[in-house]
């Protein structure tokens, strides 16, 4: 048999290697833009719910399993006279044949999330659609409010105050509970004519109020998001406080211990000390005087000294100077 011949990197063809290399790094480079989504191509599966009104259901809403966050939601489409919503299921959570599924409000603001239920038996297969007779459409406070808002000013209330005055009057000898009943009903109408103005104008707000709430609702997330973060970071650094306190108060510990030990050494010396400012404060007069006349005698012993190597010196009443005026009387003169 022929032996395998080896060749060497420098003897292949570099056209060859350059378009291999290309291929490589082109292949590297679409792997890595989309590592996600492959990563949750193998870690999750993808549904379908049909549903009668998607209710500000959004893509990148949250899908839940028995109030626990499962998956996303990929896509909101209108298909016909229904809403079809897309989305995907990390691995673990199960589903029965007969899954039903939900759109309500996770947050005030009106944060919406799919709310499976699982049901039946067997499991619901990847890529099954939930059909909209297992679905449930969700309560758009926002809508109702409006609705109400324009139904009431719709309403004229001085007709309906009249109609009902004239049932009153129409039926006025009615036996005594139905004409009691009646009388109510005039009154309430009264109230209602009285304050429609009133009732309007709170409709008009609350639409107002919703609709700024409904614009300021990313806002109004990002705010919470961030308070739960500083409520977390405080959490994670409860620790680090409490050694910080620790710290703090076995400090002023020692600084109490050490202004104690002080206290017993230092308060001797400064008793001491103060009775010899005492000493010296009775003693300032002698202390001054003896401080002036060393002040002149230091002049005067200075003058004496600075004359030259030798200098004279009087000391009265000392044997024999003491006895020089009595020499001329010795010798008669």
């Amino acid at each position: 048999m022929p032996a395998l011949m080896k060749r060497n990197f420098g003897e292949m063809n570099p056209v060859k290697i350059a378009v291999a290399g290309l291929l490589v790094l082109l292949l590297a480079a679409v792997a890595a833009l989309n590592s996600g989504t492959i990563i949750q191509h193998f870690t999750s599966n993808t549904y379908q719910a049909n549903f009668s009104d998607a209710g500000g259901l959004a893509s990148g809403d949250s899908v839940e399993i028995s109030g626990v966050v499962m998956g996303t939601v990929k896509s909101v489409d209108l298909e016909g006279d229904y809403v079809r919503a897309t989305f995907t299921l990390k691995h673990g959570g199960h589903l029965g044949g007969l899954t039903g599924a939900s759109i309500s409000s996770s947050t005030l603001l009106g944060t919406k999330v799919i709310k499976l239920t699982s049901d039946g038996t067997g499991t619901l297969s990847p890529g099954a659609t939930i059909p909209l007779s297992r679905t449930t459409a969700p309560y758009d406070l926002t809508q109702v409010l409006s609705t109400l808002t324009t139904q009431a000013g719709q309403v004229n209330a001085g007709q309906l105050a009249t109609a009902f005055n004239t049932i009153a009057a129409t039926l006025k000898n009615a036996p005594p509970d139905l004409r009691s009943a009646l009388t109510g009903v005039e009154g309430l109408s009264h109230t209602i004519s009285s304050r429609d103005a009133a009732l309007t104008q709170l409709t008009q707000v609350s639409d107002q109020v919703t609709h700024v709430l409904a614009q300021r609702t990313t806002q109004i997330r990002e705010l919470m998001a961030s308070g739960n973060q500083i409520l977390a970071t405080l959490y994670q650094r409860r620790t680090e406080i409490r050694e910080l306190l620790a710290s703090v108060t076995s400090v002023a510990d020692q600084l109490n211990g050490l202004v104690a030990d002080n206290q017993k050494k230092i308060g001797p010396v400064l008793r001491d000390l103060d009775q010899a400012l005492t000493t010296l404060k009775k003693n300032d007069t002698n202390i001054t005087t003896a401080i002036d006349g060393l002040y002149r005698y230091a002049g005067s012993l200075g003058e004496t000294l600075g004359s030259g190597p030798w200098f004279y010196a009087y000391v009265s009443n000392l044997v024999p100077t003491n006895m020089v005026p009595l020499v001329p009387g010795l010798f008669g003169k």
